[in-house]
């Protein structure tokens, strides 16, 4: 089947044919826009979470990081990760023997 043939079998759904092809198109501009939107914090206006739930449903990313946000999830899980592990500071280069 090619491209044109899955096209014409679209367009011919009643109803919803012709806009089923808008759907990649809003979930890639809802995926681009939603890397650059910073998720709403606590003192945010609600039209703004609203707002940001319909950009991460346009997006498909509604039910991708459920554990995120989860208050049992608070701690750590697997190990030091790279943000809390300690730091080393090297201050001089190893002498050559």
């Amino acid at each position: 089947m090619d491209l044109l043939t899955l096209i014409q079998l679209l367009h011919g759904i009643p109803g919803i044919g012709p806009y089923l092809l808008y759907l990649p198109a809003i979930v890639t501009i809802g995926a681009l826009l939603s890397m650059f939107v910073p998720a709403p914090s606590a003192t945010s206006n609600v039209a703004y979470k609203v707002l940001y739930e319909v950009l991460q449903w346009a997006a498909l990313n509604k039910l991708q990081a459920q554990n995120l946000t989860a208050p049992s999830n608070a701690g750590t899980v697997a190990g030091p990760t790279a943000l809390s592990a300690p730091r080393t500071v090297i201050t001089s280069a190893p002498k050559a023997a």
